[in-house]
């Protein structure tokens, strides 16, 4: 089992219950909600209606599009118990100010479809790109599957700017990356950074 922590606040816990954990919360997420029945279907471009979070925004086609590839503070959007994390309502707030009510490109680099019928983009409004500037204003981390790794250096290098400058979540010491000498002890857990300051 490999070291680990959860650098957004989920509590303790073995891997395993930790991914058990975060299927759970996509699922409630999903439900609360009420995501489309039917998938729509991959659009090449469209215009922005909504944002939901950091991470994702609806489309006029209505789709919701998860951005893929980062990962954004989360909003409880409906989920009993669950607490805003650090920089929830900012992060958005950017992604508002980046993209509501404008057209947009979206760009299909893995899988098209997470589980709950979101579609799985890269997103760009000319010549933005949407993941790349919200990590770089400190809003989201990088969170990548083997499927979608194809940008996953030019998304690093993003992260690590933000990360050097202070910015947005890396100002706080909740979202901190721990040194390999702080990790000791503590193989095969994931751990918020408020048990470890």
């Amino acid at each position: 089992m490999t070291t680990g922590r959860n650098t957004f606040g989920i509590p303790a816990a073995p891997a395993l219950f930790f991914v058990v954990a975060i299927a759970a919360c996509g699922v409630s997420d999903a439900v609360s909600r009420s995501l489309p029945g039917n998938n729509p279907a991959p659009v090449a471009s469209a215009r922005v209606t909504a944002v939901v979070d950091g991470d994702t925004i609806m489309l006029d086609t209505g789709a919701e599009v998860r951005l893929t590839g980062i990962q954004a503070p989360k909003l409880p959007l409906g989920r009993k118990s669950f607490r805003a994390w650090p920089l929830a309502q900012k992060a958005k707030a950017g992604m508002e100010a980046l993209r509501l009510r404008r057209d947009v490109r979206l760009e299909y680099t893995g899988q098209r479809f997470d589980r709950w019928g979101r579609l799985l983009a890269h997103v760009h409004n000319g010549d933005t790109w949407l993941q790349r500037e919200m990590l770089l204003r400190g809003l989201a981390r990088v969170y990548t599957f083997g499927d979608n790794r194809v940008y996953a250096r030019e998304l690093y290098g993003a992260e690590r700017t933000a990360r050097r400058a202070r910015r947005g979540i890396w100002a706080l010491k909740w979202y901190r990356v721990l040194s390999p000498e702080e990790t000791e002890g503590r193989l095969g857990t994931f751990r918020s950074s408020r048990e470890i300051r």
